[in-house]
């Protein structure tokens, strides 16, 4: 049997802080991605293009000096393809995420295969992997999130065609029918 082996996929974004380095209670990180960055991460979340990327984190050891608690704000301008039309689109997205990290395996690990989830109460802390919070992750994973997933163009319509219009949009008019070559198919068997 051959085994299959697979790599970690590395994050278009490599951004990773250290919280050991840290010489006060808080440090503060601003990052404003070079173009190469920019198109690498483009290009991984399908985007025409990311003309700026810019990243606000503030890392700060808890009160309790076990926990680091971090605040990451993203802004970019994107474009995107229209879903409608495919001509580019430009969009702006702000989105902000907290987290809290704790360098104790402990704290994190499944209670069983029964938890009861309190809705009101905070996250678990996230495990520190190497002392490190992986910053660069976290950024792609909440940009990913802010875009919008069916990116439209005002006024794009899709055309009479395709829209099946002259039968009252119920798809059955005379434009491309995708499954006509299955329903011919079905019918010489």
């Amino acid at each position: 049997m051959t085994e299959i082996k697979t790599e970690p996929e590395s994050s278009p974004l490599e951004h990773r802080f250290a919280v050991d380095d840290m010489t006060a209670d808080a440090a503060d990180i601003a990052i404003s991605a070079p173009p190469e960055a920019r198109a690498r991460l483009a290009r991984f979340l399908g985007l025409v293009a990311l003309d700026r990327l810019d990243v606000r984190a503030r890392v700060r050891r808890r009160p309790d000096r076990v926990c680091y608690e971090l605040r990451l704000a993203v802004s970019a301008d994107v474009t995107q393809s229209c879903v409608v039309s495919l001509e580019p689109l430009t969009a702006r997205v702000d989105e902000t995420m907290t987290l809290v990290y704790t360098p104790n395996p402990d704290a994190t690990d499944e209670v069983g295969p029964e938890v009861e989830i309190d809705v009101e109460s905070e996250d678990p802390p996230e495990r520190l992997v190497d002392g490190q919070i992986d910053i660069g992750s976290l950024v792609v994973e909440l940009l990913a999130l802010g875009l919008d997933p069916y990116a439209r163009k005002p006024g794009a319509e899709v055309p009479a065609d395709y829209a099946g219009a002259d039968t009252g949009g119920s798809g059955a008019g005379t434009g491309p029918r995708p499954f006509a070559a299955l329903a011919r198919l079905a019918r010489e068997s």
